[in-house]
């Protein structure tokens, strides 16, 4: 398992990290993609992906990414805003009235604005996102296919893949990049980190002058 610092963990892509901003992928997507792989292995890691309702969030989450992404923030909302839609029309399912309404889901794109919100119950929300889900392309049946060998792999295939130890690597990454910055040297900012099994950075190399000159 190893990571390039000064390229995106997820996608190996350069970082401009002479901009002064620590970081350690290119983009949303790439830091929502390995997110993602860390959550499915550690839900094969438990067996939590043998409830039906966990299997069936995982497809759905698998699908958004496959789409081109799940945008967390723009759809984070607050507890308040959550409980007002949820008690909307009487507490009662915006789509079929009869059940209580115990989800909340965004009508139309990832805005979390009120007008953009409904509660629904459970069959109905998952029955909504059944339809839009729809078949997948070539290129979407190429980054599942990618994806899917990333979470299935016997050990993570990337140092962000780990679910158990990023969190702990993630930070001395980022560190190693600071230290950099300091260094009389802030050019060498491209380097090979090798990680031990347990997930310890062990060897660090500054880059080439040929990357360096990239």
């Amino acid at each position: 398992m190893q990571c390039t610092v000064g390229r995106c963990a997820n996608c190996d892509a350069f970082l401009d990290l002479a901009s002064g901003h620590a970081r350690l992928f290119c983009g949303s997507y790439c830091r929502s993609f390995a997110k993602d792989v860390r959550y499915f292995r550690a839900c094969r890691r438990d067996r939590r992906h043998t409830d039906p309702l966990v299997a069936h969030a995982l497809r759905v989450r698998l699908a958004h990414l496959v789409a081109g992404g799940y945008d967390e923030t723009a759809r984070r909302i607050s507890p308040v805003l959550r409980a007002r839609v949820l008690t909307a029309a009487g507490g009662m399912c915006a789509a079929c009235g009869r059940r209580p309404a115990t989800e909340i889901d965004h009508v139309d794109g990832p805005s979390g604005a009120r007008e953009n919100l409904q509660g629904l119950c459970g069959p109905c929300n998952r029955a909504k996102t059944a339809v839009r889900l729809g078949p997948m392309s070539p290129d979407q049946l190429a980054v599942r296919s990618a994806f899917v060998v990333r979470v299935e792999a016997r050990s993570p295939a990337r140092a962000c893949d780990d679910d158990v130890g990023w969190n702990d690597l993630q930070p001395q990454l980022l560190e190693r990049i600071r230290a950099w910055w300091s260094s009389a040297l802030p050019t060498e900012y491209l380097g090979r980190v090798e990680f031990a099994p347990d997930g310890r950075p062990v060897i660090i190399e500054p880059a080439s002058s040929d990357d360096r000159g990239r």
